[in-house]
């Protein structure tokens, strides 16, 4: 199926570096609200991980769809995506393995035995859950909590360059439908559409993501022909999609019409015309903070109420909301600085070597 030939490769879709951005800080505060003093506040950050998986789709078909039509390899394909993700991914998994190492230097009493870290790092090096009972700490992705959805994206990008690219419209459509049946299914049975993180409901989490990543793809093929003409309809419905994240309660009827209406709107009602000057830059260091923050705010929270406790004998809620508040100006400064300084250099050193690696190849191919 080819792309939209009205799309160019230079359309950055601004707005959706920006709503990007909006979303892993509504996650960060959904997860640190407690620490902040505002309980009732932030509870509803969950849902910025089904934006994500739309945009995923819709930002794929976009970046490749073309490329593997015109017949990039799978593999090279997925080396594409894992110099993009893999950086950050790796620097989020050892920010929070150094931290239950330093419990194992310190001997401190809930320290983790240093065979089941080794073993739990090495299924999550691969993007696999962790799956061994009776292991510390205990988790699927213990020492980046966040990076489940990271492993649902990896699926979906193979599934992605390997099968759902290539599937007629009204295929896909179908697609979409009985993984989105079976995705509401499991939320009307657990009673959030919240699923995926935990290993009992990580398969069920896989049908949230597949429902959502497909129809991005399928947003995509129809953006040619639903451009917003006006410079004001995407921006206001990036506000209807990322402001009730921040201040609406968790509720299945809620969550229901973000997956269904509006987050689908925002998507495909990209302006005619990017935005301009101080905005734009606004929606690109958004769009930058946005892979690390949400990554690293977990590794780095275990570190911060790590040695609160230890310097000040303290629990962290003691100090609330200066705490939160102080954690929370943190980590957005560190992922600005770690994109900057770290992942976006890696990745274009890694670029260049896969680059070196295909010139030399083709020389070879060619004698």
């Amino acid at each position: 199926m080819k792309g939209n030939p009205a799309d160019s490769e230079k359309i950055r879709f601004l707005w959706l570096d920006a709503a990007r951005g909006f979303a892993a800080l509504a996650g960060m505060l959904y997860h640190f609200r407690d620490y902040l003093g505002v309980e009732d506040v932030f509870r509803f950050g969950y849902v910025a991980v089904d934006l994500f998986f739309m945009m995923s789709g819709f930002v794929l078909a976009h970046a490749y769809g073309d490329k593997l039509q015109q017949g990039m390899s799978i593999g090279r394909f997925l080396l594409v995506r894992l110099v993009r993700l893999y950086p950050g991914y790796v620097l989020s998994l050892l920010i929070g393995a150094a931290y239950y190492a330093a419990k194992i230097a310190l001997r401190t009493d809930d320290a983790p035995p240093l065979a089941d870290m080794g073993a739990i790092m090495a299924q999550n090096l691969f993007f696999i859950p962790n799956s061994i009972d009776g292991v510390t700490p205990a988790g699927t992705f213990p020492f980046s909590p966040a990076s489940w959805s990271l492993a649902m994206e990896m699926i979906a990008s193979i599934a992605f360059g390997m099968v759902i690219w290539h599937l007629r419209q009204k295929v896909l459509v179908l697609l979409a439908l009985l993984a989105g049946m079976i995705f509401f299914m499991f939320a009307l049975r657990f009673g959030s559409i919240d699923i995926g993180f935990d290993l009992p409901h990580f398969g069920a989490g896989l049908f949230r993501c597949m429902f959502e990543f497909t129809v991005g793809v399928l947003l995509y093929r129809g953006a040619a022909r639903w451009r917003a003409r006006s410079v004001w309809l995407t921006p206001l419905l990036m506000l209807c999609a990322v402001v009730p994240m921040f201040v609406l309660a968790p509720s299945p009827w809620a969550s229901a019409v973000l997956v269904v209406v509006v987050f689908p709107l925002f998507i495909i009602l990209q302006p005619q015309r990017e935005p301009q000057g101080a905005i734009a830059l606004a929606c690109v260091e958004l769009g930058r903070i946005s892979y690390p923050l949400y990554l690293l705010h977990t590794p780095l929270f275990l570190w911060a109420a790590g040695v609160h406790k230890m310097l000040l004998g303290t629990d962290p809620a003691t100090v609330v909301p200066w705490f939160g508040v102080g954690l929370s100006l943190f980590v957005i400064g560190f992922s600005w600085l770690s994109a900057r300084f770290f992942d976006e250099p890696v990745r274009k050193l890694l670029r260049a070597w896969i680059g070196r690696q295909s010139a030399v190849q083709a020389r070879w191919s060619y004698g």
